[in-house]
């Protein structure tokens, strides 16, 4: 697993421009710039992703594949109070399944 943590003002130019986060941030005079960003640039599989601690890490703001994403059992999040979000740059995405546990 081939990753960097970055801050979301080094990542947003690789985010499309109708994105929530990114139209947020111009729109909001640079509210995430300094948020802390996962990036996989390059295809990436995974056997699961927990978007409430996303590889063990608290605080992570977004994760961002540039490229396709391959999940091979599921997505999920163990917390109600919210997620990290997770960005595609290539439209493919496959998973197992996906949910939340409340």
């Amino acid at each position: 697993m081939n990753y960097r943590v970055l801050p979301f003002s080094d990542v947003k130019h690789l985010l499309p421009a109708d994105s929530w986060a990114y139209a947020r941030n111009e729109r909001n005079d640079g509210e995430f710039e300094t948020e802390s960003v996962i990036l996989f640039e390059e295809d990436t599989r995974l056997e699961n992703l927990n978007l409430g601690t996303p590889f063990d890490m608290e605080d992570i703001f977004l994760i961002l594949v540039d490229g396709n994403l391959v999940v091979d059992s599921y997505i999920y999040n163990e917390e109600t109070g919210g997620a990290t979000g997770l960005i595609l740059t290539l439209p493919r995405l496959k998973a197992q399944a996906s949910f939340l546990l409340a």
